[in-house]
């Protein structure tokens, strides 16, 4: 209770809402059942809102905080899963390294624990109609990290709604955003197959095509020591940029 009055009170000094933060992360772990069923709405009201600070270290805290949350107790997050996710892409447009990265870690955890159907939804129409392109790579990133952790019947009923998104993002004017719909495509096929991803493919051109297809490849020829189509294999094993 003295941590969630501190987190809410705005006039709270900074170093009192860190500390805050930081003791809140044990008791994602440790809580019992009934102090999550009883508490949970209202501390992710108080880390969402800390999400909007402006001060960096207790930004921080907050993504750390709500990253351990989603991961220790998912379970509560499925009446939240599309607030969630928009205060967490919400802090990809601050240009403070520490604050990106730990955005992406807990939108790591997001793309686990939240109902993947409920997360593709907001994907969708972030990849597909967002003009800031860090926001469209970092959704394109939470789709792949979704692929990969989830059962493979959820990513075949998902795919149909995924590959429109991804061939238009590979036809991106910037090459970055280019590159992370290659790697989530390579990572689709590494999960569903050729045949399921052949209709899908049926209208990029030749070059876009063949580029594709050379990464699913090397892709391949890694996965005996590696994911299939994790960036750090095929962008380590390709000079070819898409």
């Amino acid at each position: 209770a003295i941590t969630a009055g501190i987190l809410q009170n705005p006039n709270s000094r900074t170093e009192h809402r860190k500390q805050a933060l930081s003791e809140l992360v044990p008791l994602t772990k440790d809580g019992s059942p009934e102090l999550w069923d009883e508490n949970f709405r209202n501390v992710l009201r108080c880390l969402v809102e800390n999400l909007e600070e402006q001060v960096v270290p207790v930004k921080v805290g907050a993504l750390r905080a709500l990253a351990e949350l989603l991961k220790r107790q998912p379970q509560h997050f499925h009446n939240y899963a599309e607030l969630t996710l928009i205060k967490i892409f919400g802090t990809f447009k601050q240009s403070e390294r520490e604050v990106s990265r730990a955005a992406e870690l807990c939108s790591m955890e997001a793309a686990a624990a939240l109902p993947p159907e409920q997360t593709m939804r907001l994907l969708h129409s972030l990849i597909g109609e967002s003009d800031e392109q860090e926001l469209v790579i970092a959704a394109i990133k939470v789709m792949s990290r979704l692929v990969e952790v989830h059962p493979k019947r959820i990513i075949v009923e998902l795919l149909p709604q995924m590959m429109p998104v991804l061939l238009k993002a590979y036809d991106h004017n910037e090459s970055s955003v280019r590159k992370a719909a290659v790697f989530c495509m390579v990572t689709l096929h590494g999960v569903v197959g050729s045949d399921l991803m052949k209709p899908h493919l049926a209208s990029l051109t030749g070059c876009k095509l063949k580029l594709l297809n050379l990464y699913i490849q090397r892709a391949q020829g890694n996965s005996s020591g590696s994911t299939p189509g994790s960036p750090s294999n095929t962008a380590s094993s390709s000079s070819s940029n898409p």
